[in-house]
């Protein structure tokens, strides 16, 4: 099951909840380091999203020393056009 089911083409919006206030960030879209991804602030956004399932990672660290990390799953379905006769 997946934590998250959007339309294609659909932004996605990552928000990060971190608490022990990290210096750095990634996040990683199927275990890659995303290139499709605008961060805004800590935050991200995901643009160009395909059909198919995704694992979407945030890894937060605080001076290389602590890190912790969360995952989500999300699921982008084809929008299919219903045709009326």
């Amino acid at each position: 099951m997946n934590d998250y089911r959007i339309c294609e083409g659909t932004d996605v919006i990552g928000i990060n909840q971190s608490q022990l206030n990290p210096t750095e960030y990634k996040w990683f879209v199927n275990d890659k380091v995303a290139s499709n991804l605008q961060v805004i602030g800590n935050n991200v956004s995901i643009t160009n999203n395909q059909e198919g399932n995704y694992k979407i990672k945030l890894v937060a660290s605080k001076f290389g020393i602590c890190s912790d990390s969360i995952t989500r799953s999300l699921e982008v379905i084809q929008v299919k056009a219903i045709a009326t006769v």
